[in-house]
Order: structure tokens, then sequence, then C-alpha cells
């Protein structure tokens, strides 16, 4: 009989295997800069790239082989540059703390935050609806709303912004009513 196996290992494996895999990508970006930081470091021998190793530079016109009218001479090279000194490693950024993983999964996401936006806005609203009466006909119901007589499904603009608000329904002793997402109710005698 098969015995059934916990996996929990494979979650222990995956944690252990994040932080392995980005130590392994800081050291291979780390030797990555480091040669090319020597490959700029090389440095030119003070002889010259296109002299041989073995032979004098000449020193005066006398032993120049070739006979021509402009002398040569070791005096007439051109001066070496020296070499440009080695630049720095960039720094690297370091993991993020405990701490600072803890805020960030923590700080609110963009949705959050939208809704808590819409939600203000539907409070602020509830501000500027004056539910002033409902009226029950055989049938239907009426209410006014800020001095207008509204049926359910009736859409009304609120405040300073002329915001549009749907009446959702209409009962005994309340209005619903709906803006952006969000559903609010106002009593009579609120």
């Amino acid at each position: 009989m098969r015995q059934r196996r916990d996996p929990a290992w494979l979650l222990v494996a995956a944690v252990l295997a994040v932080p392995a895999v980005l130590f392994y990508r800081h050291l291979r970006e780390e030797d990555r800069l480091r040669s090319i930081q020597e490959t700029r470091a090389v440095r030119v021998p003070a002889k010259g790239i296109f002299q041989a190793k073995d032979k004098k530079p000449l020193a005066s016109s006398a032993e120049c082989p070739c006979k021509e009218a402009m002398p040569c001479s070791a005096s007439t090279a051109p001066a070496q540059a020296p070499p440009p000194a080695p630049q720095p490693l960039p720094a690297l950024e370091p993991l993020p703390s405990p701490a600072a993983l803890e805020q960030i999964a923590k700080a609110p996401s963009k949705k959050a935050l939208a809704r808590a936006s819409i939600r203000k806005r539907t409070q602020s609203l509830a501000r500027f609806i004056k539910l002033q009466g409902i009226i029950s006909l055989p049938g239907r119901r009426l209410a006014l709303v800020n001095g207008d007589r509204v049926t359910e499904g009736s859409t009304i603009t609120v405040g300073p912004a002329r915001l549009p608000v749907t009446v959702i329904r209409i009962l005994e002793d309340s209005v619903s009513f709906y803006h952006q997402g969000r559903s609010f109710m106002k009593r009579l005698n609120q």
C-alpha cells in the first residue's frame, strides 16, 4: 500500500530556492562587472604596441635604415598617455529587509485606494441628498428627494459637481441610491 507524502517539502524547497537563486544572480552580476573592470584596466607597454620587444628604438638618423629626407629618432615618437584610472564597481542594491517587505505587503493596492475614494465620494454625496418624503400609491411608490419627485430607476444630479445618482429602490421609510459601483441608503428623518 502506498503512503501519502506530505507536500510541505515543496514549500520548504521553494523557500530555500528563492534566496539561493537571488544570491547566484548577485554573484554572477558581480563577476560580470569585475571582468568589465579588468578589461578596461589593460595597460599598454611603455615601448608601444607595435614595437618588437627585442629591438631597441632608433637613436639617431645615421642608424635609420630608410634613407629618406625625414630623420627618424626615438625623440620624435609620440608620448604615451597614461592609462585611464579603473572605474569603481557600481553599488549593487541590497535585498529589502523583512520589515520593508512587510510594509510593501501592507501598503494598500491601487484598487483598494480607488474603492476608498469612491466610498468617500458616496458618503459625501449622501450629505447632499435630502429625503423629504415617500408617497405610496397603489402599485408604485414615489419619493421626494431634494424637492423633486423620483421613482425607482430615476437618475438625479447631486452636489456641486452635479454627479449622477440613480434611485434603486423605494421602501416605506427609506430610499436606496447607486453611484459608481456603490449603493447607499437614506432614511426619512435622517
